[in-house]
């Protein structure tokens, strides 16, 4: 069965972001919460190149953090 274009978004991008909130968080089941979120977030926006995708899914990830008292600290978009 074919995937929907939010089944290959979360294919995409999912593992990279999942492993971004995973370290912050240090709870599996929690960065992968956080994780879907981002991601039906991005679906909404349309039509998303990966590298677009990423960066933004990058960018409401942090915000998501910095909304629950988390912080990021220095990860960079090079240390995914």
């Amino acid at each position: 069965m074919p995937s929907t274009p939010l089944e290959s978004l979360y294919k995409r991008v999912g593992p990279t972001l999942f492993a971004r909130a995973q370290r912050a968080l240090n709870d599996d089941e929690k960065a992968q919460a956080l994780v879907q979120q981002v991601v039906i977030e991005l679906s909404k926006l349309g039509n998303l190149t990966d590298e677009e995708a990423l960066k933004l899914g990058r960018d409401l990830l942090k915000k998501q953090l910095e909304k629950r008292g988390t912080a990021l600290d220095s990860l960079g978009p090079g240390n995914d």
